[in-house]
Protein backbone atom coordinates (compact mmCIF):
# COMPACT_ATOMS: atom_id res chain seq x y z
CA UNK A 1 0.00 0.00 0.00
CA UNK A 2 2.77 2.54 1.16
CA UNK A 3 4.61 1.49 -1.78
CA UNK A 4 1.86 2.61 -4.28
CA UNK A 5 1.04 5.69 -2.72
CA UNK A 6 4.66 6.92 -3.07
CA UNK A 7 4.51 5.31 -6.73
CA UNK A 8 1.30 7.70 -7.28
CA UNK A 9 3.25 10.84 -5.13
CA UNK A 10 5.72 10.65 -8.09
CA UNK A 11 3.98 10.31 -10.72
CA UNK A 12 1.62 13.17 -9.75
CA UNK A 13 4.33 15.38 -8.85
CA UNK A 14 3.82 16.05 -5.37
CA UNK A 15 6.95 14.26 -4.67
CA UNK A 16 10.49 14.96 -6.82
CA UNK A 17 13.62 12.81 -6.77
CA UNK A 18 17.01 14.51 -7.69
CA UNK A 19 19.80 12.05 -7.68
CA UNK A 20 22.95 14.07 -6.67
CA UNK A 21 26.66 13.19 -8.36
CA UNK A 22 27.61 10.89 -5.24
CA UNK A 23 24.34 8.90 -5.70
CA UNK A 24 22.47 10.27 -2.80
CA UNK A 25 20.10 12.33 -3.49
CA UNK A 26 16.86 14.41 -1.63
CA UNK A 27 13.44 13.83 -1.89
CA UNK A 28 10.99 16.73 -1.99
CA UNK A 29 7.19 16.74 -0.91
CA UNK A 30 5.88 19.94 -2.22
CA UNK A 31 2.59 19.50 -0.61
CA UNK A 32 4.40 19.62 2.85
CA UNK A 33 7.38 21.49 1.84
CA UNK A 34 9.66 18.94 3.40
CA UNK A 35 12.76 17.66 1.72
CA UNK A 36 14.14 14.41 2.97
CA UNK A 37 18.05 13.22 2.42
CA UNK A 38 18.66 9.83 0.94
CA UNK A 39 22.08 7.75 0.50
CA UNK A 40 22.62 5.97 -2.03
CA UNK A 41 21.04 3.03 -0.73
CA UNK A 42 17.54 5.20 -0.47
CA UNK A 43 17.79 6.70 -3.78
CA UNK A 44 17.47 3.01 -4.90
CA UNK A 45 14.89 1.93 -3.39
CA UNK A 46 12.84 5.20 -4.48
CA UNK A 47 13.70 4.35 -7.95
CA UNK A 48 12.85 0.46 -7.46
CA UNK A 49 9.60 1.34 -6.28
CA UNK A 50 8.89 4.11 -8.62
CA UNK A 51 9.71 2.11 -11.40
CA UNK A 52 6.93 0.27 -10.46
CA UNK A 53 8.54 -2.82 -7.99
CA UNK A 54 5.93 -3.67 -6.02
CA UNK A 55 5.40 -5.80 -2.48
CA UNK A 56 7.97 -5.97 0.55
CA UNK A 57 9.73 -8.83 -0.19
CA UNK A 58 10.59 -8.20 -3.98
CA UNK A 59 11.92 -4.63 -2.59
CA UNK A 60 14.43 -6.24 -0.15
CA UNK A 61 15.28 -8.86 -2.89
CA UNK A 62 16.45 -6.18 -5.21
CA UNK A 63 17.84 -4.21 -2.99
CA UNK A 64 20.22 -7.90 -1.72
CA UNK A 65 20.67 -8.52 -5.74
CA UNK A 66 21.92 -5.35 -6.13
CA UNK A 67 23.99 -4.16 -3.06
CA UNK A 68 25.48 -7.92 -2.41
CA UNK A 69 24.15 -8.27 1.18
CA UNK A 70 21.78 -10.74 2.91
CA UNK A 71 18.29 -11.38 2.48
CA UNK A 72 18.04 -10.31 5.93
CA UNK A 73 19.65 -7.40 6.45
CA UNK A 74 18.28 -6.27 2.84
CA UNK A 75 14.51 -6.84 4.35
CA UNK A 76 15.78 -4.70 7.96
CA UNK A 77 16.98 -1.80 5.60
CA UNK A 78 13.41 -1.79 3.57
CA UNK A 79 11.54 -2.09 7.26
CA UNK A 80 13.44 1.19 7.96
CA UNK A 81 13.44 2.73 4.78
CA UNK A 82 9.59 2.24 4.82
CA UNK A 83 8.71 3.34 7.88
CA UNK A 84 11.08 6.92 7.51
CA UNK A 85 8.99 7.15 4.37
CA UNK A 86 5.79 6.47 5.68
CA UNK A 87 6.63 8.65 8.76
CA UNK A 88 7.46 11.77 6.33
CA UNK A 89 4.67 11.42 3.53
Amino acid sequence: MLMQQIRCAIQGGRLTVNRLDDGSGVLLDIEREQLLALNATGMYLIGEVAGGTNGFESLSQALADEFEVTQQRARADVADFLERIGEAI
